[in-house]
């Protein structure tokens, strides 16, 4: 007998709803138990994580004696409306009071309801998607185009990306990107209130640059900053994506906290100037508080500190150094992504090789 507790139970004879659902929990990867004999559904019905119920067995089975419990709903298939469709939805209504269920549902009209609902019941699952965050050190550290660099170099080695921002104030990650005109979900269209996010919904609504899917803040309005919601979205993120990169503001915040706990690494992007330098080492003991894992990547200019004492300040020996390219502000304005020189090709080689996967050992 199958175990079904983190299974979905679906009562049906119909093959058309077996399709719909099959395909809706194999996007989220939880186990699909598929009776289509009220009298065998008793067997599955108390220990599944969710049961739905389709419209050709409601009355059977709010006659089989099911004991009463939560996570039900009844589904169909999408109907045209006319009188006789709604004295058979009330008919449904009525088996779904019998079953104690909370909703009837048509597919695919409701995919999106019963795609959460299904989430929030499956079983989490990281998967292989390594999560790296990168932050700021101090003002002006270049820390957003360092994220846009790293995810494609990650991509030119064959790996899928996805680059967050989860900065509200920010300018937003689309604008370093130059991609603001690309159509696709930014934050405000994220739903807050649907708990866990399928994969499938996720990769299919976000919009893609060069290779990187992105999720960026608009600027039509300031949304605020909801750990659960950023949650959400990284745990869907590492399920559907070898690589998820959050681009993070400066901040002691719960998000920051949140992020800088789950990432394998915390990216520091610093100035070589000595007061960059000494904010940057508190950052650095900031993140240790929290049990992060702190490494530096330094931006460059001729007038300022040394590699050699800005490694002794900030009390590491692999420092990774960048040159200040001033040309990237200038591609930033006319709306063109930053260039990856080999400089910045060798830096991103670095973190990659810090988190230590095997997926990045491929040739570029």
């Amino acid at each position: 007998m199958t175990n079904s507790t983190n299974s979905v139970l679906l009562l049906t004879q119909d093959s058309m709803l077996v399709v719909e659902v099959v395909h809706l929990t194999q996007s989220i990867g939880i186990e699909l138990v598929v009776e289509d004999n009220p009298l065998r559904g008793h067997r599955h019905w108390t220990s599944a994580a969710y049961v739905l119920v389709g419209d050709d067995l409601a009355g059977e089975c709010a006659e089989a004696g099911y004991p009463k419990r939560g996570g039900v709903a009844i589904i169909h298939t999408d109907r045209e409306v006319s009188p006789e469709v709604s004295e058979w939805e009330r008919g449904l209504w009525k088996c779904a009071v019998s079953l104690s269920a909370e909703n009837v549902v048509g597919l695919p009209s409701a995919q999106f309801w019963i795609d959460q609902k299904l989430s929030e019941v499956a079983p989490i699952d990281f998967g292989a998607g390594t999560l790296i965050a990168i932050m700021p050190g101090s003002g002006g550290a270049g820390s957003s185009t360092f994220a846009v660099n790293l995810g494609l170099r990650a991509v030119s080695k064959g790996e899928s990306v996805l680059l967050i921002d989860a900065d509200p104030l920010g300018a937003g990650i689309d604008l370093t990107l130059g991609s603001e005109e690309i159509p696709g979900a930014r934050w405000c269209d994220i739903d807050p209130g649907a708990g866990r996010i399928a994969v499938d919904t996720l990769k299919s609504a976000l919009p893609r640059f060069q290779g990187i899917a992105f999720l960026s803040h608009g600027r039509l309005r300031v949304e605020g900053s909801d750990c659960a919601l950023l949650g959400a979205v990284i745990e869907a993120g590492r399920r559907a994506f070898d690589l998820v990169i959050v681009d993070l503001p400066r901040a002691q915040t719960p998000v920051v906290e949140l992020v800088v706990d789950q990432a394998a690494l915390t990216v520091i992007s610093v100035r070589n100037h000595v007061r960059a330098v000494a904010a940057s080492a508190r950052v650095r003991e900031w993140i240790r508080t929290l049990n992060g894992n702190p490494q530096f990547i330094v931006t460059s200019d001729h007038k300022g500190v040394g590699a050699s004492d800005i490694a002794h300040a900030l009390g590491v020996s692999d420092l990774c150094e960048v040159p200040f390219i001033p040309s990237i502000g200038t591609r930033a304005d006319e709306g063109e992504f930053p260039t990856m020189t080999s400089a910045y090709a060798a830096a991103c080689d670095r973190v990659l090789a810090w988190v230590t996967r095997e997926p990045l050992n491929r040739a570029a």
